[in-house]
């Protein structure tokens, strides 16, 4: 994935964002369907690749980004919250 600033990022066409946002989004296609290992997955990615999901959902955290993927593909998301983690 090219690295890019959010400034970079703006600029983008918008069917670059989207096969770029496409191409994080299929990391998740064959993780088992539990926020858990969502959360593992959603941790695994490196952070321009969460800066840009940030950007492409048009929230302000990585929580809410981590909330919109769980909607795309349907993975319930508990009361109680596990992601993120505390260090």
């Amino acid at each position: 994935m090219i690295k890019t600033t959010p400034t970079a990022r703006s600029l983008q066409p918008l069917l670059e964002r989207q096969m770029s946002s496409w191409r994080i989004l299929r990391l998740f296609a064959q993780t088992p369907r539990t926020e858990s290992d969502f959360a593992a997955r959603f941790d695994a990615l490196g952070p321009n690749e969460r800066s840009f999901l940030i950007d492409f959902y048009n929230v302000e955290t990585e929580r809410r980004a981590f909330e919109r993927i769980c909607l795309y593909w349907n993975v319930r998301i508990e009361k109680e919250q596990i992601w993120p983690r505390e260090d």
